[in-house]
């Protein structure tokens, strides 16, 4: 499994030159807890840093900030680390681990945006994983009967060896 395949392609973006009152909009419009800044690019959004629910607290609403005239990129979160779409599962889960991180922007080799993968995203993946390990796991009731059949007849064979009267 790949991030590519765990993300999110539904990306909400804004500009490093936004307001914070904008960027608050846009999570309250689109139901995200952070918006992807990034700096426009004829090929497709290049990701610079993210603006997360925490930062517009931090800053905007703890900090007394005037959100209309501070810019986005002033308080956005860096550095950014992001995500590259070929990470297994488990290099996204090393990512998020070694940077306290729980949403990844997700690009690609040129460093365009993809997709965002949060840590929720996480959680479904290896559920989903452990569900389908679970059925692997699980013997047929044909299976089982055949399995304590065979652990009979070996525990009678142990028996008849060591001298025992066998049932």
């Amino acid at each position: 499994m790949h991030a590519i395949e765990l993300a999110t392609t539904r990306v909400v973006t804004m500009r490093p030159e936004d307001s914070l009152h904008h960027g608050a909009q846009l999570m309250q419009k689109h139901l995200v807890g952070c918006v992807v800044v990034a700096r426009p690019d004829e090929s497709g959004p290049i990701p610079v840093g993210v603006l997360t629910d925490r930062d517009l607290c931090r800053v905007g609403l703890a900090g007394g900030a005037d959100v209309e005239k501070i810019t986005v990129e002033a308080v956005m979160s860096r550095p950014l680390v992001t995500c590259p779409q070929e990470a297994t599962l488990a290099e996204v889960i090393g990512i998020m681990r070694g940077s306290g991180l729980r949403r990844l922007p997700v690009v690609e080799s040129q460093g365009r945006l993809v997709g965002i993968i949060s840590a929720n995203d996480v959680i479904v993946a290896i559920t989903q994983l452990l569900q389908q390990l679970t059925e692997v796991l699980v013997i047929e009731p044909s299976l089982r009967d055949h399995l304590v059949a065979l652990e009979y007849a070996r525990d009678i064979s142990e028996d008849a060896a060591m001298g025992g009267d066998a049932p």
